[in-house]
């Protein structure tokens, strides 16, 4: 099993085949398909996780509309190599080819 990376992903995309999302509210979901996550700035300087999903089907776009904040384990070939901190989803929309969904570091929901 590889090393998993935890904390903020930096700007370097990683790339998986699934990912697994604890959801607030929604519970566990898991997704499979071509998944990246990469670390953004916005052109004031804050940062923002992006997660880009080519396979999502419409539920999973509901889904993730309909939470407020999420965790995500991103997995290649079943080892698990990044680990989100909490995140705040601050935008979910259909980008060009991908589901696209922003959020920004927070607390675990109570």
């Amino acid at each position: 099993m590889s090393d998993v990376t935890t904390g903020w992903p930096g700007h370097q995309v990683m790339e998986g085949d699934s990912v697994t999302f604890e959801l607030v509210p929604g519970g566990l979901e898991i997704v499979e398909g071509a998944v990246t996550v990469q670390g953004r700035n916005t052109p004031e300087g804050n940062g923002y996780l992006e997660l880009r999903l080519t396979d999502a089907n419409p539920q999973h776009r509901r889904m993730l509309q309909q939470c407020k904040h999420l965790e995500l384990h991103l997995f290649r070939s079943g080892d698990c190599l990044y680990r989100s901190p909490w995140l705040r989803v601050t935008g979910v929309a259909w980008g060009k080819d991908a589901l696209v969904v922003r959020g920004v570091p927070g607390e675990r929901p109570a």
